[in-house]
């Protein structure tokens, strides 16, 4: 099982990536959600940059429900990036659909098929309820996230009850441990900060941040292994 304690998530730019400092994080996202086919020349160049710095390189794409992905996927997946981050999924076989074009790019790319590894993001009430199933539904998962924010989002209330995200965050602990995965929170919501001690005490084994700031951080506080 890799270490996921720190998640980092990037601008897919060269010219917008932050400084990255010495720590490295144990993923970096190159967020891709909101980059159009114009884009992708510099998402490459940005994973480049990354890579060559040592970091693990997972695409932080569109969801499996969107016409642009399996473009996005031609374009940005290649031999040395790691994985993808998937979010949106609600169903086991919109995951095996993910699953199945992530081989057929992999076959364009002479990338090994099945190499790519996938981490999956929990953000709807009708994917924690399927999270069980989900987190069986294929072997290239290496975390099953908790995305707070928009699962708050969701409840449409003004401060929704801490009790209930960490319901949430419960439910996807057992179903990625019940899959032999770790599970790991997404980025937080800001009127709840968050707290890796409580977030470790819930059995998370790792956080994603925008701030490398935080990476050597995320690192002391969860477990590795």
């Amino acid at each position: 099982m890799d270490d996921v304690r720190s998640l980092l998530l990037v601008p897919a730019d060269p010219d917008g990536l932050p400084d990255l400092g010495s720590d490295l994080p144990d993923a970096t996202l190159v967020d891709l959600m909101h980059t159009d086919a114009g884009g992708h020349d510099a998402a490459v160049a940005a994973i480049a940059t990354l890579r060559a710095a040592g970091h693990r390189v997972y695409l932080h794409t569109r969801g499996p429900q969107s016409p642009d992905l399996r473009d996005e996927l031609l374009a940005t997946l290649r031999d040395g990036v790691y994985g993808v981050s998937l979010p949106g999924v609600v169903h086991t076989d919109q995951l095996r659909f993910a699953d199945s074009l992530l081989e057929d790019v992999e076959g364009r790319a002479g990338i090994e098929p099945g190499l790519t590894a996938l981490g999956l993001w929990i953000e709807n009430a009708a994917a924690l309820g399927r999270a069980g199933a989900l987190a069986a539904a294929s072997s290239r998962l290496t975390w099953l996230g908790v995305a707070t924010a928009p699962l708050a989002m969701e409840l449409a209330v003004d401060a929704p009850a801490p009790a209930l995200l960490d319901h949430a965050r419960a439910a996807v602990v057992f179903a990625a441990r019940a899959s032999g995965l770790p599970a790991v929170e997404g980025l937080p919501l800001p009127a709840l900060p968050p707290h890796d001690a409580a977030l470790r005490a819930h059995g998370l084994r790792g956080r994603l941040t925008r701030h490398p700031s935080e990476v050597a951080g995320l690192n002391a506080a969860f477990p590795s292994g």
